[in-house]
């Protein structure tokens, strides 16, 4: 991945996060990438409407990628704020956050935490993978409430760092996560099972019912025969 294209990377002296266009060109810039470290070359493309980028300096064999980058300059965005957006009518304010921190058997991308109500908000970044069921449902019987928000967006375009921010904290898309209902769930009270979505969901589960119901009373009458009954002739 040595020639692979990062919209940003690290700059040591200014403990920050920069774009190409912000520092010198070449090894000038004085960046290095979050992931491994090595420096990085910041390039100025002059012609074509190719934007500025970063790229490791030499030969690299760096895994990072620009989805993991997203991910840290995401998760940096709320470093130094104190309100969040999370839905069209209401803000979660909060002095404190957390990164990647173990939580009831997972690792929330962020956690931001209010000292005065005591309250927190889990916040888990989509870029292109949303958070695996089996860990929701740990932080969901938790009471925890979980917001994802969509940076999905930037796979086409990454934008400048200011409209980053405000993608992050005000404009992404956003929803708080549930976990999904099964089809054939019977929802207590309303009486509405649906038995035709359940047989096309799981027919296999149907036929396979059908299957262990005749190998078993195969078995059964294997072991257990029918005693033979004589038939009466006629006087």
């Amino acid at each position: 991945m040595g020639q692979a294209k990062f919209p940003v990377a690290w700059h040591p002296e200014l403990k920050t996060y920069v774009t190409s266009s912000e520092v010198a060109g070449g090894d000038r810039c004085g960046c290095i990438c979050l992931e491994c470290l090595h420096p990085m070359q910041a390039v100025h493309p002059r012609k074509g409407n190719i934007i500025d980028y970063f790229r490791h300096k030499g030969k690299s064999k760096c895994m990072a990628s620009i989805q993991s980058m997203a991910h840290y300059l995401a998760k940096f965005v709320f470093e130094g704020k104190t309100t969040l957006l999370v839905n069209r009518n209401e803000r979660f304010f909060y002095d404190s956050s957390r990164v990647e921190i173990q939580l009831h058997d997972g690792r929330p991308d962020v956690v931001l935490y209010n000292s005065v109500s005591g309250e927190h908000l889990i916040v888990e970044i989509y870029y292109s993978h949303h958070v695996k069921e089996k860990t929701l449902r740990g932080y969901l019987e938790k009471g925890e409430k979980v917001l994802e928000i969509d940076i999905s967006s930037t796979r086409e375009f990454f934008p400048p760092l200011f409209e980053f921010e405000r993608l992050v904290l005000e404009d992404a898309p956003r929803d708080f996560l549930e976990l999904p209902e099964p089809d054939y769930a019977y929802k207590v009270g309303t009486g509405n099972w649906n038995p035709v979505k359940w047989l096309k969901g799981d027919w296999w589960l149907v036929v396979c019912g059908v299957l262990l119901i005749l190998l078993g009373y195969g078995l059964y009458r294997a072991i257990f025969p029918k005693p033979a009954i004589a038939k009466r002739g006629r006087r």
